[in-house]
Parts: structure tokens; C-alpha cells; sequence
């Protein structure tokens, strides 16, 4: 007789492991679509929220900045001020300095000669007589520009808004206020 048993795996099995690794390979497939589809997804979410948080932030500094000129111009631009940083010597225009400087919420109000030399800061008053005209905020402020940046002092940053105090057709001092 001879005999029904076939040697080897049966058909059956063959067609079952068969299906089971096309489905398994499907699932791999997808799965590393789908990773790298929501990787990409990710990526330009998380690169438009920082595009946006920029914006703001841009917008506020700037908004800010225009705040803080504002608020320099009317001290450099009152005639008061003028006068008498024109005609004081630097102890006076410290004291007239340290009290506007509460008006202006600052960290610090520097006021220098036409050349660069400070007449007087609030934070640091023994600093009186130093040349700070290679600091770039000064710089550009003693050639006649208002202007607004970061003030770099050691470890700290400061906002700070420098511009020229104008008495007639001539630059008598700058002022550089810092946040």
C-alpha cells in the first residue's frame, strides 16, 4: 500500500506562513511610513510654531524699543535737561540723572560728552571721565543716530536705547539708557 503522507511542510502551512510574512511586512511598511510621514508632520509644526514665536517676539521688541525711544526723546529733548547738562558739572548731572532714572524704570542712564567721555552713570558714577565711544550703541549715537540694541557690560545684557541730546544745531551730549 502505498502510503498518503507526504513528506515536508503541507501546502496549508506553506500558505499560512506565506500570508502571515506579506501581512507582517505590510505592518513594517506602514509603520515606517506613517513614522516618518508624522516626523515630518512634527518638524513643520513644531518649525511653524518657532516661525510664529519669532514674529511675536520681533513685533514686541520693536514695539518695545519705540516705547523706550519715546520715552528717551522727551528726556533729551526738554530743554531743562539740556541746559543743564550743557552748563553743570558731571556731579550735578549724576544727581539730575538718578532722579529721572526712577521715571524711566531703568537699569541704567549714561550721559557722555560730544567725544564719547561719561559725565555721569547711574549704576557705576565712578566711572565718570572713561571714553566709551568704541561701544557700538554709543558710536552710532555720537554720529548723530538714535538707536537700539543689546548693551553688552561683562556677563549682562541690557535693552538699551542711545541717541544724541540736540540744543540748537549742535550735539551737546548722548544719553544711553539701558533695561
Amino acid at each position: 500500500m502505498k502510503s498518503t503522507e507526504s513528506k515536508g511542510v503541507s501546502l496549508a502551512i506553506k500558505f499560512f506562513i506565506f500570508t502571515s510574512l506579506l501581512v507582517l511586512l505590510l505592518i513594517v511598511v506602514t509603520q515606517i511610513v506613517s513614522s516618518r510621514r508624522a516626523n515630518d508632520l512634527a518638524q513643520q509644526t513644531i518649525r511653524s510654531a518657532l516661525t510664529e514665536t519669532l514674529t511675536a517676539f520681533d513685533n514686541y521688541q520693536q514695539d518695545r524699543y519705540t516705547k523706550l525711544k519715546l520715552a528717551n526723546n522727551l528726556i533729551a529733548q526738554y530743554p531743562y535737561f539740556q541746559a543743564y547738562i550743557a552748563e553743570a558739572d558731571s556731579a550735578s548731572i549724576l544727581n539730575l540723572v538718578q532722579q529721572e532714572q526712577p521715571k524711566t524704570k531703568s537699569d541704567f542712564i549714561i550721559v557722555t560728552d560730544p567725544d564719547g567721555i561719561i559725565l555721569a552713570r547711574t549704576d557705576k558714577p565712578a566711572m565718570s571721565g572713561r571714553n566709551i565711544a568704541n561701544i557700538s550703541l554709543m558710536k552710532a549715537a555720537l554720529e548723530g543716530d538714535e538707536v537700539s540694541g543689546l548693551w553688552v557690560e561683562g556677563q549682562n545684557l541690557f535693552d538699551a536705547v542711545a541717541l544724541p541730546v540736540i540744543r540748537g544745531d549742535s550735539m551737546i551730549a548722548c544719553l544711553a539708557v539701558g533695561y
